[in-house]
């Protein structure tokens, strides 16, 4: 397979490579500069979620757990409807959220929020309903920093998906949460 660039700006980049073979983020950072992965963030407009986050976790600011709370809004980004994806199950993903999933014949009127606990917690209270609900429902217990909500919000899916072994509707697909 040839390279393919998703944007154009990256033809540079790759180019400056040899392309017979993967190269690492860190062979990118030596030579195009320490600051290489930070300029990624706004040339390719990356959200911070998934791998990415993964990523760029280490060079986050970290927050106190209860400053994170003080600041929660809804999370209205999960059910924008500008730009999302479907999965090959017929699942409506999130643009804002991997790890989150509702059958699209679900959602042609109105998901069960009641189904969809954690997803609807998020939606109405944002991170600090769903961090009431894990620790009310499922034992959660916070770190005492993150970097930033989405941190909290994974680390706290990750507990009922991989620790409790939880196989709630909302947070599919499992594997997701398994590999990323």
């Amino acid at each position: 397979m040839n390279v393919f660039p998703w944007l154009m700006e990256f033809w540079d980049d790759i180019d400056a490579m040899d392309d017979m073979k993967p190269h690492s983020l860190d062979e990118y950072r030596q030579l195009f500069g320490h600051d290489y992965l930070l300029h990624l963030l706004k040339k390719y407009g990356l959200n911070l979620k998934g791998r990415a986050f993964k990523t760029y976790k280490p060079m986050m600011k970290k927050q106190p757990f209860d400053q994170i709370l003080k600041e929660s809004i809804p999370c209205r980004l999960l059910s924008g409807i500008y730009h999302f994806h479907v999965d090959l199950y017929g699942n409506f993903i999130p643009q804002s959220c991997p790890g989150f999933s509702i059958p699209l014949r679900e959602l042609v009127h109105g998901a069960d929020p009641g189904k969809y606990r954690i997803f609807e917690s998020l939606e109405t209270m944002g991170i600090r309903g769903f961090a009431e609900l894990a620790a009310k429902e499922y034992g959660y217990k916070p770190k005492e920093e993150y970097a930033g909500k989405c941190d909290l919000c994974y680390d706290m899916r990750n507990y009922l998906v991989l620790e409790l072994g939880l196989d709630l509707p909302d947070l599919k697909p499992v594997n997701h949460y398994k590999y990323v």
